[in-house]
């Protein structure tokens, strides 16, 4: 879609919430690691003297000779504790794999971090102020521009000149593709109920390549809630594309 809706009260906290809710969720997870690995070292701690015991109990059975047979006391402890020198080193082993497994997801943890990082990196804070009093048409030098034109055309339902503010080659596609519903389906594209909207932001722009840009821009929306009426803050994602020596908005 031409643009990616994300309904918030404040918007910078909605962006903070999107980078610590995953955090958080990897925190707990390795807060139940890290028990289970506890408890199965804390198991596999008494490995050491069952084996020693073990291994004392074999070497007793090996030099003796067979007039001197274990004594059935004997020979259930030596059962008894090769079983359980058998189950803890089956824990041993589910231990080692707790570990592998946990240094593979800290592992893959810490690469998306460092993605999510150099993703947030390339996007460069802009505080442009559209107030929709001042909405006109300035045309498309700028991504900036493009955007208000198009929230211009729309305010004063020019559909034309909302038409003019898109990307050529999607406006060829869409007429080809919707036919006589073009007017009908591009309007819910661009979902902008300018009669509530008091102005617009412009909070920070990504450049995608030399001829595409991202912009979030938060626009400030009137909704009545029962008798009352307060101020909605939402915030959306839009692409704008370099078409000669112009910007239009792109789906």
């Amino acid at each position: 879609m031409l643009i990616r809706k994300l309904r918030l009260g404040i918007f910078g906290v909605a962006l903070v919430l999107v980078i610590a809710a995953p955090w958080a969720i990897q925190r707990r997870a390795e807060h139940r690691l890290q028990g289970q690995v506890q408890a199965l070292r804390a198991k596999t701690g008494q490995l050491n003297p069952l084996l020693a015991e073990n291994a004392r109990l074999s070497n007793f059975v090996a030099q003796t000779k067979p007039t001197k047979a274990l004594s059935p006391e004997q020979f259930a402890a030596l059962l008894h504790l090769r079983g359980e020198v058998g189950q803890l080193h089956q824990q041993v082993s589910q231990l080692k794999q707790v570990e592998t497994d946990e240094r593979q997801r800290q592992a893959e943890a810490a690469d998306k971090q460092a993605k999510e990082a150099e993703e947030a990196s390339k996007w460069k804070k802009l505080d442009i102020k559209l107030p929709k009093a001042s909405w006109t048409h300035v045309g498309y030098t700028t991504p900036a521009d493009a955007l208000q034109s198009a929230l211009w055309a729309r305010r004063e339902g020019d559909f034309q000149s909302l038409v003019a503010s898109l990307a050529p080659d999607f406006v060829q596609k869409a007429k080809k593709a919707w036919g006589d519903q073009f007017e009908d389906k591009l309007k819910s594209m661009l979902p902008w109920d300018t009669d509530s909207v008091d102005d617009c932001n412009i909070v920070s722009e990504k450049a995608v390549s030399d001829s595409q840009v991202q912009l979030i821009y938060v626009l400030m929306e009137r909704q009545k809630i029962g008798d009352a009426a307060r101020n909605v803050a939402t915030g959306s994602m839009i692409r704008v594309k370099r078409v000669g020596g112009e910007w239009k908005l792109e789906p």
